[in-house]
């Protein structure tokens, strides 16, 4: 998670130099949370691969295009490892 909040800290800190302003630029939205048990993976598994039926982007979680789910139910080369 730390090159990630890197990432975003010297991003912020790019866009502010650029319009000469000062203050955070994300609020906190990254929240972790510890997978340590094969029934709360799953639940976050399921509720990832639903997030683009939740809100109204596809009416099935494979009609939406970006899914991992393609990845995993087809035989086509894929950069997710199986």
């Amino acid at each position: 998670m730390q090159p990630f909040q890197d990432f975003l800290n010297g991003y912020a800190q790019a866009y502010n130099r650029r319009l000469k302003r000062r203050g955070a630029l994300f609020l906190d939205y990254i929240k972790r949370k510890s997978l340590d048990e094969d029934w709360y993976l799953a639940q976050a598994i399921q509720y990832v691969h639903n997030n683009a039926v939740h809100h109204g982007f596809a009416k099935q979680p494979l009609d939406w295009p970006h899914t991992s789910l393609h990845a995993l139910f087809s035989n086509r080369p894929s950069r997710i490892e199986r």
